[in-house]
């Protein structure tokens, strides 16, 4: 759900773009001034179509204090050990003096909810600054296992984020992920899965040895907590 202004007026000026040439061809068949101002209202009114949906998305997002937030993602594996993970701005507006905890578990489908905090493998807290469209942040985890739970909590200034992620490797040992990010209310406002993330056989989830979730069942703005 990368969803944001630069991308939807990018869809927009395609959209005005698109019509535009469309009115261009019609002038070159059509000599008559009815066909022309006919064409002219139809134009003005898709225009207004896309700019009124374009400020609702704005809005949307805004309202859902979704607009900027961080996210993480495996971007490369070295070795098939040393996994790197990303951390990019989606959004706009930077976040200032980002601190980050983060802390990971291997072999998670072994180990029930209630065991988890015992057995957390590693806890530690980053500075990351401040964190813009065009300034990631980044951290290497080890992945000589074959699936790991990472828990990512950001915070800056007052807004707060929680990143719950599932790595597990495929049968050629290619890393897949699957994600769910919360505001400060433990509020879903993103998610992703990976194609062919491994699943089980009723086609859900393993979160922990006795909690599993199917992916299409998770609502924006659903509580989500782990």
């Amino acid at each position: 759900m990368k969803i944001n202004s630069d991308f939807m007026w990018s869809i927009y000026l395609i959209g005005v773009a698109a019509l535009f040439f469309y009115f261009g061809n019609l002038l070159a068949v059509s000599a008559t001034e009815e066909k022309f101002s006919r064409k002219m209202g139809e134009i003005e009114e898709e225009l207004q179509v896309l700019k009124k949906q374009n400020q609702q998305l704005s809005e949307e997002l805004t309202s859902r204090g979704i607009y900027s937030y961080p996210q993480a993602n495996i971007v490369t594996t070295k070795n098939d050990s040393l996994t790197s993970v990303l951390i990019t701005l989606n959004g706009q507006s930077p976040l200032k003096d980002l601190m980050l905890k983060r802390n990971h578990i291997y072999n998670y489908s072994g180990i029930e909810a209630e065991e988890s905090d015992k057995k957390i493998q590693l806890k530690k807290t980053s500075y990351l600054g401040t964190l813009k469209t065009h300034n990631p942040a980044g951290f290497e985890i080890t992945m000589k296992e074959k699936e790991a739970a990472v828990k990512l909590e950001y915070k800056s200034d007052n807004d707060q984020w929680t990143q719950h992620i599932r790595v597990r490797k495929t049968s050629d040992n290619k890393p897949t992920t699957f994600w769910v990010i919360t505001n400060k209310n433990d509020e879903v406002i993103d998610k992703h899965v990976d194609k062919g993330f491994p699943t089980e056989e009723d086609g859900s989830i393993l979160l922990w040895k006795d909690k599993k979730i199917w992916y299409s069942k998770i609502e924006m703005n659903s509580t989500f907590r782990l």
